[in-house]
C-alpha cells in the first residue's frame, strides 16, 4: 500500500520521469550519431589573413555554413558518404574562379577537419594571363564591371588603368604616364595582363558618355582586383537626359566622434550638393546609382573622399571621419618639390601660355590669407559682397557669375545671389589649406575647365588647388 501510494504522488512521478528521461539521455549519448560533420578554416590567400563571410557548402547537398571574423566554420548533419565541399564568395565570383576540395570522406557520428584557401596571386595570374603577356610584366589587373541598377554584365564597356612610370632617360629620371584598356566580355569580367609588379594604379569603367570614378587599385604584388558599377543605359530619363534615382544617407563626425554641422558632402560629376544637420546627418538624393566618389569638406578638417556603390531603390548608408586639418609640410618647403607638385596639376604650363591671375605658393605664402575671399577680393575682375546679414561672397565684374574648381573637380557656381555665400568655398576651406590659385575671365578660361551656368552665361573660373592635393 505505502509503495502504491509513494508512486501516485506527483512529485515521485515527476522524479521517475526525470529519471526515465536521464537513463535516455544517457543512452543517446553514448549512441552513435547516424550523420557526420566536417570545421575547418578559410585562408584569403589573395590579401592575406582569413577569409570572413564566406559560405561553404557540401557539394550536391544543401548543407552549409558561414565563415566567422578568424575563417572559421562548422557543418552539423551531414550524410556519410564521399563529399566534396566548395567554397563561395563575391571575391571567387570576381576573379572568375572556383574552389573545390578533393572528394573526402564522410563517416557516421565521426568529425572530418578542412582546411580552404583562395589561389594565390601567382595562381590567378597564370590562368588568366598567357606566357607571353607574362613575359611583358608580372602583374594584372582582373575584374567585373556590372549595370548598377540590373547587376547584369556590362558587356561592351571599357576600362581604363591609369598610372605613372618613373623611367631614367641618361642620367635624369623623368615621369611617364601609362595608360592601358580593356573590353569587358559578355560575362561582364575584363582582365589586362603584362603589368609592372609591385605598383598602384588608377581604374575608371566608361561606356557611351557614362563612366564611373576613379579608383585606386593595389597590387599584391602581382594582382588587383577591382570591381566596378556603371549606371544603366536604360535608366529613367527627363528631358532626353537620363537623371538618378540612388539615395546616399550618411553622418559625418570628427576624430572625436563628435557630428560635424555644415560640412558639405557632394558627389563626383554630380550637381547635387549637401549640407549636414546639426547632428551630422544627410540624405542626398537623386543621383545616379554606379560606383562614385563621395567628397566630404568641413572648415578646418582634412577633406576626405569615399568611393562608394551606389544602387538604383537601395539607399546606402556610410559614416565618414574627419580628421583635424594639418598641413603636410611647414612653410619652408624645397622649392623642387613645390615646381614638381605645380608640374603635375598643369599649374606651371598654364602660368606660362595662358592669360589669367596666378597665385603660387610663394605668393600665397607672403599674402598669408586667413581666408579664400580675402585673396579673390583682391583680384581685378572680382569683387566681395555683403549679405543683409553680415556674410560675404565673391561675384563676377558688374555682377557676374563665378565657377570654382577644386583639385580639378568642379565645385559648382555663384550666380551672385546672396545665398551663394552658403555653398562658397570660402565656406570650407581655409587661407592655411591654399596651395596654389588659377583665376580666369571668361574669354582666357582653359578650355578643359570651361563651363557655362544654367543660364547659358560664361562666368569668371576660379582654379583652387589645395596643398593636401599639392602634397606641400
Amino acid at each position: 500500500m505505502r509503495t502504491q501510494v509513494i508512486l501516485r504522488s506527483p512529485a515521485i512521478l515527476i522524479l521517475v520521469a526525470s529519471v526515465v528521461a536521464s537513463s535516455s539521455l544517457s543512452s543517446q549519448a553514448v549512441s552513435p550519431s547516424p550523420f557526420a560533420s566536417v570545421a575547418g578554416i578559410v585562408v584569403d590567400s589573395l590579401h592575406g589573413g582569413y577569409l570572413r563571410d564566406a559560405v561553404v557548402r557540401v557539394n550536391g547537398t544543401s548543407r552549409a555554413a558561414s565563415t566567422d571574423s578568424l575563417g572559421r566554420f562548422r557543418i552539423d548533419s551531414v550524410a556519410p558518404g564521399s563529399h566534396q565541399l566548395e567554397l563561395i564568395h563575391p571575391l571567387l565570383d570576381t576573379i572568375g574562379m572556383a574552389v573545390k576540395t578533393q572528394p573526402m570522406t564522410f563517416k557516421a557520428g565521426e568529425s572530418a577537419l578542412a582546411a580552404l584557401a583562395t589561389p594565390s596571386p601567382p595562381t590567378v595570374v597564370a590562368a588568366k594571363c598567357t606566357p607571353a603577356e607574362r613575359n611583358v610584366g608580372p602583374a594584372a589587373a582582373i575584374g567585373m564591371v556590372i549595370d548598377a541598377d540590373t547587376d547584369m554584365p556590362m558587356a561592351g564597356a571599357r576600362v581604363s588603368l591609369d598610372w605613372i612610370d618613373i623611367e631614367k632617360v641618361g642620367t635624369n629620371y623623368t615621369r611617364s604616364p601609362k595608360r592601358r584598356l580593356a573590353t569587358v566580355q559578355t560575362d561582364g569580367s575584363f582582365r589586362i595582363c603584362g603589368l609592372p609588379g609591385d605598383f598602384s594604379a588608377n581604374a575608371m569603367a566608361y561606356r557611351d558618355k557614362d563612366s564611373t570614378s576613379v579608383v585606386g587599385v593595389s597590387f599584391s604584388p602581382t594582382l588587383g582586383i577591382v570591381t566596378l558599377f556603371l549606371p544603366s543605359a536604360s535608366g529613367p530619363s527627363a528631358n532626353g537626359a537620363r537623371v538618378g534615382s540612388a539615395i546616399l544617407k550618411g553622418r559625418i563626425i570628427g576624430p572625436d566622434g563628435d557630428p560635424i554641422p555644415r560640412a558639405r558632402v557632394a558627389i563626383e560629376n554630380e550637381t547635387q550638393v549637401v549640407l549636414t544637420e546639426n547632428n551630422g546627418t544627410f540624405v542626398l538624393g537623386g543621383i545616379r546609382a554606379g560606383t562614385r566618389d563621395v567628397s566630404v569638406r568641413a572648415l578646418g578638417f582634412q577633406p576626405t573622399e569615399t568611393v562608394v556603390a551606389l544602387r538604383s531603390g537601395s539607399p546606402r548608408e556610410i559614416e565618414v571621419r574627419l580628421a583635424k586639418y594639418v598641413p603636410v609640410l611647414n612653410t619652408v618647403t624645397i622649392a623642387a618639390v613645390r615646381n614638381a607638385a605645380l608640374e603635375r596639376v598643369g599649374f606651371s604650363d598654364r602660368k606660362s601660355s595662358a592669360s589669367g591671375k596666378f597665385f603660387s605658393p610663394d605668393d600665397i605664402d607672403k599674402r598669408n590669407p586667413d581666408r579664400l575671399n580675402f585673396l579673390l577680393e583682391s583680384v581685378a575682375g572680382l569683387k566681395s559682397v555683403r549679405t543683409a546679414d553680415g556674410h560675404f561672397y565673391i561675384t563676377g565684374r558688374s555682377g557676374g557669375c563665378v565657377q570654382y574648381f577644386i583639385d580639378g573637380m568642379p565645385w559648382g557656381f555663384s550666380a551672385g545671389r546672396e545665398s551663394d555665400w552658403q555653398l562658397s568655398p570660402d565656406q570650407f576651406i581655409s587661407g592655411g589649406e591654399l596651395g596654389a590659385v588659377e583665376i580666369y575671365d571668361p574669354l582666357s578660361t582653359p578650355a578643359e575647365f570651361m563651363r557655362q551656368a544654367g543660364n547659358g552665361q560664361s562666368c569668371t573660373t576660379v582654379l583652387i588647388w589645395t596643398k593636401s592635393k599639392l602634397r606641400l
